[in-house]
């Protein structure tokens, strides 16, 4: 069954050019879409319509399926030299882009709230001089969520977590800890990690006279973990609902930066954690529940 994808798009004023109108679109992409989708019948037909006042763009492509819509818009090749550079191309010169379809797999929209727009009055520094600095500086910024397009979805057997904030050595994770789960003592090698109680679960009520509903240990702020300091979730957390955490991190290394719950040295909260740190760190020591990145199994077994 084919599907109509509608992309309309508009600009600030007709002195900048719509990304399709510029020198920016590679010719191995326009290749490459050619004969991997046109040719092979997987897009159908593509219309481009632009408003009298020329402030707009209509482009409508019909698809043969949904899969192949799918198939595209997941295709690294599409991504990387088309998808991604339009965006930012758009979103750094203000063309607003509203998408409809006539299947659920795009979501339409009535509004568009850019990033750059709302971040706008942020002052993000080159650096920061302590993590402790950079927590603060977070803060005072009413802890701006700028979610990095390419972040990582981290599931692990207690928890599940996203990068809020990302730069430099410095990171902010978002962590949702489930129902009935304990932290188990563990370190953080190669990183120095401060957490900050959000609440949730029900275990730590508002205080009287609050206007937030928070609970009364929203923002509680934990002192700085230095590279390989053991610690342990609270004991009273494994008897709730789940609650909510911020990891603010300084990385050693930013290259390595993923998640605090794979750099990981002491015991495992499962099986899953113990797959997604094998799968980062492959050569890691991991053996009846524990796991040290800062070993490696090959070296334990050649001895």
């Amino acid at each position: 069954m084919t599907i109509t994808i509608k992309r309309i798009q508009r600009r600030p004023n007709i002195n900048i050019p719509f990304f399709f109108e510029t020198n920016l679109v590679n010719q191995e992409y326009t290749h490459y879409v050619t004969k991997n989708y046109k040719e092979t019948g997987k897009i159908i037909s593509l219309n481009k319509l632009m408003s009298e006042d020329k402030l707009s763009v209509t482009t409508e492509v019909v698809w043969k399926s949904n899969e192949a819509f799918s198939e595209y818009v997941s295709d690294p090749i599409c991504i990387e030299k088309f998808l991604k550079i339009s965006a930012d191309y758009e979103q750094a010169n203000g063309i607003i882009t509203e998408t409809f379809g006539d299947s659920g797999f795009v979501r339409p929209t009535f509004k568009q709230i850019h990033a750059s727009d709302y971040f706008k009055n942020i002052n993000i520094p080159d650096d920061w001089n302590t993590l402790e600095d950079f927590v603060d500086w977070f803060c005072e910024q009413r802890m701006p969520m700028m979610i990095p397009w390419n972040a990582d979805v981290i599931r692990s057997d207690d928890t599940v977590a996203i990068c809020l904030f990302r730069k430099g050595h410095y990171q902010v994770e978002f962590y949702i800890e489930y129902p009935q789960m304990y932290i188990r003592k563990h370190s953080h090698p190669r990183m120095e990690v401060i957490t900050m109680t959000m609440g949730g679960g029900g275990l730590w009520p508002p205080p009287d006279g609050t206007t937030t509903n928070t609970s009364h240990v929203w923002g509680g702020i934990t002192p700085k973990l230095i590279n390989e300091n053991y610690h342990a979730g609270d004991p009273q957390g494994g008897d709730g609902n789940g609650f909510v955490i911020l990891a603010f991190q300084r990385w050693e290394n930013p290259e390595e930066m993923t998640s605090a719950a794979i750099q990981w040295k002491g015991e495992l909260q499962g099986p899953i954690q113990a797959a997604l740190i094998k799968k980062h760190f492959p050569d890691a020591y991991i053996k009846e529940g524990y796991a040290d990145i800062t070993r490696k199994m090959s070296d334990i077994i050649g001895n």
